[in-house]
């Protein structure tokens, strides 16, 4: 316990989508129960069985509806601290990329 609620361990998979002019994709957004707003990329927590590459294809898809053939190299690793629905999340967080040409975007899904 901390200052802040207790703590909760993950294993997570980011991505770091860049599209050809070279900007990158990020959201802005916080906990539902704080005040603070934060920018980050997509991506979140890899499931049991899951491959980091995998959790961050399906966490592309679950934020912004777009389906890719397969993302990577993994660029960075590290540990991110940041406040989540009343607890501290301490993510082992790996980054993948995603860029224009690797691999081939395959479809938008509408309605997100």
């Amino acid at each position: 316990m901390n200052n802040f609620g207790p703590v909760q361990e993950r294993h997570a998979a980011r991505v770091l989508a860049v599209n050809v002019s070279g900007r990158l994709l990020l959201f802005k957004g916080g906990d539902p129960t704080g005040s603070s707003r934060l920018w980050f990329t997509p991506g979140g927590e890899v499931a049991p069985g899951e491959t980091d590459a995998e959790a961050a294809r399906r966490e592309l898809m679950e934020e912004t509806g777009l389906l890719v053939d397969g993302i990577g190299p993994v660029v960075a690793r590290g540990r991110v601290v940041f406040p989540m629905s009343g607890v501290v999340a301490f993510d082992q967080t790996q980054v993948l990329l995603l860029r224009p040409g690797h691999p081939r975007r395959r479809r938008l899904v509408r309605g997100r």
